[in-house]
């Protein structure tokens, strides 16, 4: 693709970082209608039409003097999406070769076309991962007309092994091409008011979007401020743009799920970072490693790092990067809420994990709530309880911006947040 880059960072504002998903099959009821049936019957013929309805934008069928919603078997659509993908292979396979599941370069994934007034929910899957992670939740969550009719679903797509704050650039730049593409929130309010739900490191891809570090984050990994070093000006752009981040005003609450806000034990691990060290690194990246060394000058200190970019390392609790990350508040507009699952069904949590992430480690304070789901591993998304708390979350994020159909005679009003990035347009 002659828009993209070669490394699969950001390229134009039309380099399809932004799509309606080409896979997925769309829920469908197809329904024979006659006109006066009881007439007919007792005719020589009967005469009718079939009508075929799509989920996401039929209205209901009236029948009578009822007005009755179409049924439609949303699993089988989702099932034969996810047929012949070799899942684990490809995720596996992305991970070392240091692109996507898939072999594409990082993107947003829409399952259908944007619906003004809907409030998008971004998906954010984990390490060695992808988008179909989400499937189980998705159905599940659709199931309630309310979340259906109120809410859009965008999947991130990324190269889990990738450095953290690089990623979470490319999702920045992704949700931002999103909401220009569809007109900004001057044309559509409700794109100001996004839900980010991330698994594992998509939480902390999630949380480098909400924080406002200054320096702290860049002085706190690299041990030395960013002015000491002689960069060339792409090398300067690129950390600062990755390391020196802002809050996204669109974003209004995150949803943390299994997420290793102090770091995972498992990275720590000698053999995570064996495997950490044989994963392929975007050229950009390392280039632009190799010049942030060499512009330290006499400090040598910084040598060890640059084969540690990667996001293995990063997420060991022993990493500076870990250790400075969970410092840096996020943005108290930005509502939050952890979902912790734990192994079994300790009376202490304080030595409980999910075989990944240990509960102290997932634990933030300040959130609006915390869930801890018991007897269940790290890959949570398809548990029950997961899925009924992230339909609560939504659900809370309808109430308190409800659309104008829920609203007679009043005007959807934009956010704090939604408002500053108006006012930016």
């Amino acid at each position: 693709d002659p828009a993209g880059t070669a490394d699969g960072g950001p390229a134009a504002p039309d380099d399809g970082s932004f799509s309606v998903s080409d896979k997925l099959r769309v829920p469908a009821s197809l329904l024979l209608e006659i006109d006066n049936p009881r007439e007919q019957v007792a005719g020589d013929h009967l005469t009718g039409r079939l009508v075929l309805r799509v989920m996401d934008e039929s209205p209901d069928t009236p029948i009578g003097h009822a007005r009755v919603p179409a049924e439609y078997d949303q699993t089988a659509a989702r099932a034969l999406s996810l047929v012949d993908t070799a899942l684990w292979t490809k995720e596996y396979r992305g991970f070392f070769d240091g692109t996507t599941y898939d072999g594409t370069r990082p993107r947003l994934i829409a399952m259908t076309p944007h619906h003004h007034g809907n409030m998008p929910v971004v998906f954010i899957h984990g390490t060695a991962s992808s988008p179909y992670r989400w499937a189980i939740m998705v159905n599940d969550l659709l199931e309630d007309r309310r979340i259906r009719d109120h809410f859009d679903f965008w999947f991130f797509s990324y190269a889990t092994s990738n450095p953290i704050p690089y990623s979470a650039w490319q999702l920045r730049h992704a949700i931002t091409q999103a909401v220009d593409s569809l007109g900004g929130v001057k044309a559509d309010p409700a794109l100001g008011h996004i839900t980010l739900v991330g698994h594992s490191q998509g939480g902390l891809l999630a949380r480098m979007l909400v924080i406002n570090p200054g320096s702290r984050l860049w002085d706190g990994t690299a041990g030395r401020p960013l002015s000491s070093f002689h960069l060339n000006d792409s090398t300067r752009e690129l950390v600062r743009e990755t390391m020196f981040p802002t809050p996204m005003p669109e974003i209004q609450r995150v949803v943390f799920i299994s997420t290793p806000q102090h770091g995972s034990y498992l990275a720590a691990m000698s053999i995570a970072r064996f495997v950490g060290s044989m994963v392929s690194l975007p050229v950009r990246v390392t280039e632009t490693a190799r010049d942030i060394v060499t512009g330290a000058g006499d400090s040598t200190h910084l040598n060890n790092r640059v084969l540690r970019l990667g996001s293995v390392y990063a997420m060991s609790p022993h990493s500076a990067f870990m250790r400075t990350l969970p410092t840096i508040p996020i943005d108290p507009d930005v509502q939050t809420h952890s979902i912790i699952p734990v192994c079994g069904d300790p009376r202490d949590l304080t030595h409980a994990d999910d075989g990944v992430v240990s509960y102290e480690s997932a634990h933030i304070p300040g959130v609006q709530s915390e869930l801890v789901v018991r007897h269940s591993e790290h890959s949570t998304q398809s548990n029950p309880a997961t899925i009924a708390e992230v339909q609560r979350i939504l659900l809370l994020q309808l109430a308190q911006n409800p659309p104008r159909d829920m609203q007679p005679g009043t005007a959807r009003v934009a956010s704090g947040h939604a408002a500053r990035r108006a006012g930016r347009s």
